[in-house]
């Protein structure tokens, strides 16, 4: 919620937001609705000759609470933006701009946001200018832009896409022009430092688990390529693997499940590949090749992995997560998950099937108690599960299962339909409650569904498309 004031029903006592295609829009993006008494009493002063300092309000939510959802906004892409959500009960916080296309990410402290987009004189045509922008978390507003090099891709929000070095110096961003090269930003000294041309015939950014600047790209002809910056941003060593999979046979997903010593990637034939990393080299050495299929059951019914960021792993128990949908095909490798697929990365063996409830991407938000973040592009929606018992059983699109005990137990707050508008009817009187909506009209199905499934709530997301959620 914004200071002094909840996103309630509308009613007296509150300013009144706007709907616009199931988000809770400001008028301007980097503004703050204020209370309205602090409203009327800025409306007196100006009526009474005096002046009335603007005060721009921070978000009364914890930083661990925050949810910072990707809009690619397919239909009219020059209007990304990053959509943001109290992770507990789905309130809409506000939003930051990203222009076209745009990809994000949070600094590791959580202070900032930066997305790197790009701008057209024109809007769809005209002198190109690609950016940093710096946008501070607390109250969404806008610090500086950095400019960069006219030849970042313009991709979906692949994890890969945009990322920064684990000491949090750098700024790596995907170039494709259609030459691929890697942009370095110094978040430090805020200005482009270099370009990464010996990442030529590679694809991907992927931060090396407890390095402070070394990274990794997968390459043409299916190995992998490790690369450290010095403290200015500059290419030290770099190391080429032998090949770890047949891009031709078994092609992977780029985004791999990152332990502290590994990294796992699955392939679109449901094969696992385990790339250890070796830390005086930044070398890597490859497991055993095994299979998410473990019955013939699995192979008969055609189940393979599908989505966009579509697995990740918790580190503290081992488990990796996948989405994963039947009858597979070939160019079925962007389907939305049937199921979740839990696996134990120590035996290698199936230990739970979750519902997939069509999500295409997911996150580990991890800590004590954590949960797997999931986004669904069809309805756009966020849910949390927890081991709490439902108030309310209703079903949603994605899910938080808990991801040590893979319990999914809770309630939803709403979800969007596909008629384009915000759509709460499966659990309508709870979404009433969240942001005054009038109840829909479709009935709620049968309490077993919602047992099944036992989602606890869901975050209504503009146009998600493909994004990705994160929370810091």
């Amino acid at each position: 919620m914004w200071k002094k004031m909840a996103i309630t029903p509308f009613g007296a006592g509150y300013l009144r937001v706007t709907l616009l295609c199931a988000a809770l829009l400001v008028a301007a993006p980097t503004l703050v609705w204020a209370s309205a008494s602090e409203a009327v009493s800025q409306s007196v002063a100006e009526h009474s000759g005096a002046s009335a300092p603007r005060v721009l309000a921070s978000i009364e939510v914890a930083p661990a609470d925050r949810l910072f959802v990707m809009d690619s906004n397919f239909h009219h892409l020059t209007d990304s933006r990053v959509n943001v959500f109290d992770k507990r009960n789905g309130k809409f916080l506000g939003f930051v701009p990203t222009s076209f296309n745009g990809q994000m990410i949070v600094s590791r402290d959580g202070a900032k946001i930066y997305d790197v987009t790009t701008y057209f004189s024109r809007v769809p045509r005209g002198e190109r200018t690609d950016v940093v922008e710096i946008y501070n978390v607390d109250n969404l507003t806008f610090e500086k832009e950095i400019e960069i090099p006219t030849k970042r891709a313009s991709s979906l929000n692949y994890d890969g896409i945009l990322r920064m070095t684990g000491d949090g110096q750098f700024l790596l961003v995907q170039n494709a022009n259609p030459g691929i090269s890697i942009t370095v930003v110094d978040l430090e000294k805020q200005k482009f430092v270099d370009e990464i041309t010996a990442t030529a015939g590679c694809w991907g950014i992927i931060p090396l688990p407890d390095t402070p600047r070394s990274f990794a790209a997968i390459c043409a002809e299916g190995s992998l390529l490790s690369l450290t910056l010095d403290d200015t941003g500059k290419v030290t060593t770099q190391t080429r693997s032998a090949p770890m999979f047949s891009v031709k046979d078994d092609p992977i997903f780029i985004s791999p499940g990152v332990t502290k010593d590994a990294l796992t990637f699955v392939s679109f034939n449901g094969n696992v590949y385990t790339a250890k990393l070796n830390r005086k080299d930044m070398s890597f050495t490859f497991a055993p090749t095994w299979s998410l299929l473990q019955t013939e059951k699995d192979k008969s019914d055609g189940w393979v992995p599908g989505g966009y960021n579509l697995l990740d792993v918790d580190p503290a128990s081992n488990r990796l997560y996948v989405f994963m949908h039947p009858q597979g095909q070939e160019g079925s490798h962007k389907n939305p998950g049937k199921e979740i697929w839990v696996y134990d990365l120590n035996t290698h063996k199936r230990v739970a099937r979750i519902p997939g409830l069509d999500a295409l991407s997911m996150s580990i938000i991890h800590g004590a108690k954590p949960e797997l973040v999931t986004i669904d592009g069809g309805n756009r929606s966020c849910c949390a599960r927890s081991r709490t018992p439902p108030r309310h059983r209703c079903r949603s699109w994605a899910a938080f299962p808990d991801a040590r005990t893979d319990e999914h137990h809770g309630d939803r707050l709403g979800s969007r339909g596909r008629s384009g508008r915000c759509n709460f009817a499966r659990c309508a009187g709870q979404a009433q409650t969240l942001l005054g909506f009038s109840r829909g009209r479709r009935s709620l199905p049968v309490a077993a569904e919602w047992d099944r499934l036992g989602v606890r709530r869901a975050v209504c997301v503009r146009g998600a498309g493909c994004g990705h959620a994160v929370v810091v």
